[in-house]
């Protein structure tokens, strides 16, 4: 049992290593948010709103193309059943 702990323990210390080691290394925040002081920033407040809007509509876009693709899907598993229970009845 201790053993396991032990080797629970090492990768715990693994994992915080690496963690420790990738924010260091990469600074994802700190790019991004440099990222935003740089560009998004100095813009017009209208062009921030304009964008913020543009932005939803594309998500909202997205989202009805997926639920329409997982709509079709689900028709044809549908279908694909019913043909299956159909055959199998008749065979």
């Amino acid at each position: 049992m201790e053993k396991m702990l032990e080797f629970f323990e090492w990768f715990r210390l693994l994992f915080t290593d690496f963690n420790g080691w990738l924010k260091t290394t990469v600074n994802f925040d700190g790019r991004v948010l440099d990222l935003y002081t740089t560009y998004v920033e100095p813009l017009d407040e209208w062009i921030k709103i304009l964008g913020a809007i543009g932005v939803a509509i594309l998500i909202i876009w997205g989202l009805i193309g997926a639920i329409k693709k997982a709509y079709k899907l689900i028709l044809i598993i549908l279908l694909v059943l019913i043909l299956m229970a159909v055959l199998s009845v008749v065979l």
